[in-house]
């Protein structure tokens, strides 16, 4: 008898069985988890801070990966206060961060309103806090650290903020500044999972530590929140909206799960972009000039002795940087230029990939040119493969695309094939600009 082990989401799509033979079907759960640890709260608070963000991405590529999950999303807290006020507040966690992801600006306005308890009231603190991450791609409205107070930085800020949404300019954050501002934060690229998708919630309290701490202590990675995938029902089911000490169906959610995806607050800081420039033979470009421009602010200065370019990032993680080089003194300006996405790890597998091929110099907007692309890139490279394989990169071809962008940096290419039909350009008497590789650490 043989014995076949599917997951829920197999079995539904249906088993390929030979006629004949009798079959043993094993029902293997594969459950993912997504762990936000660390200060992606204040205390006493369920707002969500912008360090939040890369997990919040983080949450929607997983989804992206497993479009039929069921999500369940936990809150903790640390053991400062008392069991039923933490009971109360990590759910609230949960459902906040429910609420980003589905876009409910109502749910977040409410926090603002006199009716929440003043200590987990929102007010200044966070309307600074969501101003810190937009415009989103440019230098924020607000560039100092959120302190709460309506000071000449804050009323600016605000200001600048209602004239770019034609609101009213006074510098006061009142309900339509507000809700414009948290749909312009649940906005921002990535964050939101599809239309129709149902979120369950559920609050653990103080029960299950992450640090094992003792009671009355405060501790960042104790105020989290998990976000389960299940590739089936929840089992077992949720016991009502929150879990008292000794329940049992957290630590059986817990053994079901196949893979965790931890991402703390220091994940999201922003770092540097690291990029080499080639030229048409795939040698580094060394000691030339280049300029780097991000957000209109243009920067002059030469690669290192093997090529390479360091750009320290602003406080924003922006949506392009443009590089140029290939200096032209008699006539001003540079031969060469390329507009550079710091960010590959947004959107859907597809898009990561049409994203990191175009910093490699292979346009792929459409679905046409990322055919074409790919198939360029495997020949440059001679990865042995063919095109997508059933809409997908192939393995060997992934393999060489994330290998460039793992830090080892080397772009240079095996001598043409022949026999795989020579250069892939489209136009092989065309000048092209000579080519770009980076390795990146610019996440929000």
């Amino acid at each position: 008898m043989a014995e076949i082990r599917v997951s829920w989401a197999e079995l539904v799509k249906g088993v390929a069985l030979k006629t004949g033979e009798c079959h043993t079907l094993v029902l293997v759960p594969k459950t993912s988890r997504i762990r936000l640890v660390g200060m992606f709260f204040d205390l006493d608070k369920c707002f969500l801070l912008p360090s939040a963000m890369h997990g919040i991405r983080k949450i929607k590529g997983q989804y992206d990966k497993y479009p039929d999950s069921n999500l369940l999303v936990v809150g903790h807290t640390d053991t400062s206060g008392a069991d039923s006020y933490n009971l109360t507040l990590s759910l609230e966690r949960a459902d906040a961060v429910a609420a980003f992801l589905t876009d409910d600006v109502a749910a977040w306005e409410a926090w603002f309103g006199t009716a929440k308890p003043a200590e987990k009231r929102w007010g200044t603190r966070e309307v600074q806090a969501m101003l810190t991450v937009l415009p989103e791609g440019e230098p924020p409205y607000y560039q100092g650290e959120p302190n709460g107070s309506e000071d000449a930085e804050h009323t600016a800020a605000v200001k600048g903020f209602q004239k770019a949404q034609g609101l009213t300019v006074d510098g006061i954050a009142g309900p339509l500044t507000r809700k414009a501002l948290i749909e312009a934060y649940m906005g921002l690229d990535g964050t939101t999972l599809p239309d129709g998708i149902t979120l369950t919630t559920h609050g653990c309290g103080e029960s299950f530590p992450a640090d094992a701490t003792g009671d009355n202590v405060r501790d960042p990675d104790n105020r989290r929140v998990e976000v389960f995938f299940f590739d089936g029902p929840i089992q077992p089911p949720p016991p009502g909206k929150t879990s008292a000490k000794g329940s049992t169906e957290y630590p059986a959610w817990l053994a079901q799960v196949t893979e965790t995806i931890d991402v703390s607050a220091e994940d999201a800081e922003p770092g540097s972009l690291l990029i080499r420039l080639h030229d048409h033979d795939a040698k580094p470009l060394t000691d030339v000039k280049y300029q780097i421009e991000i957000s209109g602010q243009p920067e002059v200065t030469d690669t290192s002795s093997d090529g390479f370019v360091t750009i320290v990032l602003p406080p924003y993680c922006p949506e392009k940087i443009t590089v140029s080089w290939g200096e032209l003194p008699s006539a001003g300006g540079y031969l060469y230029s390329r507009d550079i996405v710091p960010d590959c790890a947004q959107g859907t597998d597809q898009e990561q990939t049409q994203a990191k091929l175009h910093n490699l110099g292979y346009p792929s907007e459409t679905d046409e040119e990322f055919a074409a692309a790919v198939r360029a890139f495997q020949l440059d490279y001679q990865t042995g493969d063919d095109g997508l394989d059933q809409g997908a990169l192939p393995k060997a071809t992934r393999d060489k695309l994330d290998g460039l962008y793992a830090g080892d940096l080397d772009a240079t290419r095996p001598p043409p094939d022949p026999s795989a039909g020579g250069a892939a350009s489209a136009n092989p008497d065309e000048e092209e600009p000579a080519p770009v590789t980076l390795s990146m650490d610019c996440e929000l």
